[in-house]
């Protein structure tokens, strides 16, 4: 016991050396408080234990509150889950998921700091009552046992095996480089959350999981959000197929998260993106009957004022058609007059001209007339387009982050309808108001408009992040 005292003596006595990364090896730690659990020097624990607490001790060297360096060390459990501060998990044991842990630093939902660590059981597989696997898996076959149950009829099915997705949500972290199967999208500067840096030498990374080269085969022929099917079949181990030409089964691959285009089975694109061809593949399927169509090309919507052409008459939200007609490479038209593809202009000024005579929520017609270029007019008196003006006191909400002449910016944001965006704070959409004569508004961007001058700036997220301390991104707009 007496030796035991002065080992424990020399080990509080022996100062630590600076604070470490979580994912780097600390080759001396100091043990501070031993029970079932442990205070050591350095962010890396021992083997057989994981890090459930990091802190700043100044016993082990200078440190803040941002930059700790001490961890509180337990064992490893022998079953259930646990989480544990930084991006690996012991061996053994895979990880689940990355989340925000307050007792690792600081963090939020995009920018996590601990893993949750699941046992290895391999490939993640079970087999359940059911057909339908949980959110998350999908049923690699399906059949009918009876200790699920009896099957009603020939046929039926009541058991799946099923498999964990591949795949992770992305997330920003502190660092050049991300965990292993996850690849760095970008890299940018982050003085607030990681230290130190500028745009020559950035100090944060954005990581998505690492997906290239993945296929799922799975039973059922509706891919999971974020993947599109590149084949479609019958197949036994998925149930019968009551009829010729019934299918189900898919396999699916990642959605492309860039401005690369992919063709799918089935005619309707994720959002965000838009038919550029359509057409009729065995790989996705028989045709039942001429002209019908079971596959598509699918390709970015645009997140400038560019227009694009589609296959499909109704252009996605924010945008309306200012063309329409038939192309073969968008299937066939069955009779005269019939239209499958449009001209998709971004819906950006106080007033535009659309083929279709109903305009989008929060506008209003103020002519409707028949133009060659919206399709044929069957008889006298028909209309197939329409000047659509924005009502009184409507927000314009536009792909971009311009706003038109004489309109000034509310708030600018991300989403998916506008196009991917390829890093964290990444904007491509623009919220816009009226300037209306006579009084002040609140815009987003330091540089207010002609005739107006600015009384006040500041920094607010609903006009994007900003850099570094001191940047403004809004202004209040004063009529001279």
């Amino acid at each position: 016991m007496k030796k035991l005292w002065m080992l424990c003596a020399v080990l509080l006595a022996t100062a630590c050396g600076p604070t470490l990364d979580p994912e780097q090896d600390s080759e001396s730690s100091t043990v501070t408080t031993v029970e079932s659990s442990l205070f050591q020097c350095g962010l890396k624990c021992p083997s057989g234990t994981h890090a459930t607490l990091y802190r700043c001790n100044t016993s082990c060297g200078a440190c803040t509150a941002t930059t700790p360096n001490e961890a509180n060390c337990e064992p490893d459990p022998t079953g259930n889950s646990f989480s544990k501060c930084g991006f690996t998990c012991p061996s053994g044991w895979r990880i689940a998921k990355f989340q925000c842990d307050q007792n690792c630093g600081t963090c939020d939902a995009t920018r996590p700091n601990a893993a949750y660590c699941e046992p290895d059981l391999g490939e993640s597989t079970f087999t359940q009552c059911g057909t339908e696997c949980p959110n998350g898996w999908h049923a690699t076959s399906k059949d009918c046992n009876y200790t699920c149950g009896s099957c009603s009829t020939s046929g039926a099915l009541n058991r799946a095996v099923c498999v964990r997705n591949p795949g992770g949500t992305p997330f920003n972290k502190c660092g050049t480089t991300c965990p292993v199967g996850w690849l760095v999208t970008s890299r940018q500067c982050n003085s607030a959350a990681c230290g130190t840096c500028d745009s020559s030498w950035p100090n944060d990374v954005h990581c998505e999981f690492d997906l290239s080269g993945t296929t799922l085969t799975q039973c059922g022929t509706e891919c999971p959000s974020g993947w599109h099917a590149t084949s479609k079949d019958c197949n036994y181990t998925c149930g019968s197929c009551s009829t010729s030409g019934t299918l189900n089964r898919a396999v699916c691959e990642p959605n492309p998260s860039s401005t690369t285009t992919f063709t799918q089975c089935g005619t309707e694109c994720p959002s965000g993106w838009h038919a550029t061809n359509k057409d009729c593949n065995y790989t996705c399927g028989s045709c039942s009957s001429p002209g019908t169509l079971n596959q598509a090309l699918c390709a970015p919507n645009p997140s400038s004022t560019t227009t694009f052409t589609q296959c499909g008459t109704e252009c996605p939200n924010g945008w309306h058609a200012t063309n329409k007609d038939c192309n073969y490479t968008c299937g066939s038209c069955s009779s005269p007059g019939t239209l499958n593809q449009a001209l998709c202009a971004p819906t950006s000024n106080a007033t535009f001209t659309q083929c279709g005579l109903e305009c989008p929520s929060g506008w209003h017609a103020t002519n409707k007339d028949c133009n060659y270029t919206c399709g044929s007019c069957s008889s006298p008196g028909t209309l197939n387009q329409a000047v659509c003006a924005l009502n009184p006191g409507t927000s314009l909400t536009l792909c971009g982050l311009q706003c038109p002449n004489g309109w000034h910016a509310t708030s600018k944001d991300c989403n998916s309808e506008c196009g991917s965006c390829s890093s964290s704070g990444t904007l491509n959409r623009t919220a816009c108001d009226l300037n209306l004569s006579g009084s002040s508004f609140t815009q987003c961007g330091t540089q207010c408009p002609s005739g107006w001058y600015a009384t006040s700036q500041d920094c607010n997220s609903t006009c994007g992040s900003c850099s570094s301390s001191g940047t403004l991104n809004r202004a209040v707009c004063t009529p001279l």
